[in-house]
């Protein structure tokens, strides 16, 4: 008699879970991720369609480092909380930490707990770009070096482009750039190490010859966010016979809806100004000599008395 109504058991059992209406949702209807700015509000809808009454509903959250960490819903003002639908996720004010993937799960008396994923991805924009003029120990012999700095951005997805417009020079040719890209866009578990592209190029026209330059990054010490430093020598003052100037461009990065830029005047040294120091120079070196001979001469005529009375002494 026990072994007849076990089917009938479970086709009970089967016919309440159609009942309730518990599947995964179409992923027509809700997308596999999101993307958002850092700072925005998002909406992340539950992957499993629930159209019963009573459900309970958990969030937990699986970080880029595989780190899993269960999300505590119970305080309706907190910056994550349950939507009015008592499914959907809701995270205020984004941060970059925020993202990674997340997992809904939906429970129900006697079912099995239903769980679908959603990929959270967060879009940090990069700074605007600052420039720094780095003078060296000996401003006469040594190279000057011009650094500019953009950070706070998320991915590692960044190009910082130099630029230079001479006054003597008509077209603007592109002299130096740092491509910043992350070592595996595929997948986005691994740890968000970078690569570094660098290219220089030159114009023929070009009266400004630029020394090889240097990229630099790392994380910008506040986050996960990271920070890109770009470092070009500069030409001396004397090698170059207009002003130039240097335009740090930062493009290319997914958060930026237009082009970041900055610019930096290096001022030849003009010609009337060098001419008049070496006539300073001319001047300040024949004074010296002046006052070497003028010395000399004195110290020639006050030796000579003393000399005449030594001779007089032995002669007497």
């Amino acid at each position: 008699m026990l072994m007849k109504m076990v089917p009938v058991l479970v086709l009970l059992w089967r016919v309440d879970k159609a009942a309730v209406g518990v599947k995964p949702i179409d992923a027509a209807a809700s997308p596999a991720q999101q993307t958002v700015k850092r700072g925005e509000r998002v909406v992340l809808p539950c992957p499993v369609k629930v159209e019963a009454k009573n459900f309970a509903v958990s969030w937990s959250k699986e970080s880029h480092n595989g780190e899993k960490t269960d999300l505590k819903l119970s305080d309706q003002s907190s910056r994550v909380r349950l939507a009015e639908d008592k499914a959907s996720l809701v995270i205020s004010t984004v941060t970059v930490g925020d993202a990674g993937h997340y997992n809904c799960r939906v429970g129900l008396p006697q079912m099995d707990e239903m769980v679908g994923s959603i990929l959270l991805n967060i879009l940090a924009p990069p700074s605007a770009p600052q420039l720094f003029l780095q003078v060296p120990p000996d401003p006469a012999l040594e190279n000057w070096h011009l650094l500019c700095v953009t950070k706070g951005f998320h991915p590692a997805h960044l190009t910082l482009r130099w630029t230079w417009r001479s006054t003597a020079a008509k077209a603007t040719p592109v002299s130096a750039s740092c491509t910043l890209k992350p070592a595996n866009q595929e997948d986005s578990k691994l740890p968000a190490h970078a690569d570094i592209t660098q290219t220089v190029s030159s114009h023929a026209n070009s009266t400004v010859h630029l020394h090889p330059h240097l990229c630099v990054s790392g994380p910008d010490g506040l986050g996960p966010e990271t920070q890109l430093t770009s470092v070009l020598s500069l030409p001396s003052r004397t090698s170059v016979s207009a002003d130039v100037r240097f335009t740090c461009t930062v493009e290319d990065h997914p958060a930026l809806d237009a082009t970041l830029s900055a610019s930096f005047d290096w001022e030849a040294a003009p010609r009337e100004v060098m001419g008049c120091l070496n006539i300073v120079k001319m001047v300040i070196l024949s004074g010296i000599c002046v006052l070497f001979i003028t010395l000399k001469i004195v110290s020639l005529c006050e030796s000579r008395p003393k000399y005449r009375k030594m001779q007089g002494s032995q002669s007497h």
